[in-house]
């Protein structure tokens, strides 16, 4: 689980990352990302009905998806000073563990949200 200070939880900054927030895809995760004026960077995982009816598969995905950020920030990789929302595809309810790290790992990348 995400520590408090690093979990997006109130609707108007899920908003304000989904209005101004950039963009980035893979083919099972979207990530939408916003400076903000922390010091710290703040996560939320959304998973819609969409992937699956059953909120045991849900809760799963998020779960797992919480959990690879929470190690990216406890071991220091991740930048400080961004609010960023992760969206989960239909197709990644298949995936494992494993795969749902290296996609995470390349988006993160891909945006600019890791350190050397």
């Amino acid at each position: 689980m995400l520590l408090v200070v690093n979990r997006l939880k109130k609707d108007q900054d899920f908003q304000s990352v989904f209005k101004q927030g950039r963009s980035f895809y893979s083919d099972n995760l979207r990530l939408k990302v916003k400076p903000n004026q922390l010091s710290v960077s703040r996560f939320g995982v959304v998973v819609g009905k969409v992937i699956s009816k059953r909120a045991v598969k849900r809760n799963l995905l998020r779960r797992r998806l919480t959990e690879i950020l929470r190690l990216k920030i406890k071991a220091g990789l991740v930048k400080s000073g961004f609010d960023v929302v992760v969206n989960v595809k239909p197709a990644a309810l298949g995936l494992d563990y494993e795969r749902l790290a290296l996609e995470m790992t390349e988006l993160l990348k891909k945006a600019g949200l890791l350190n050397k």
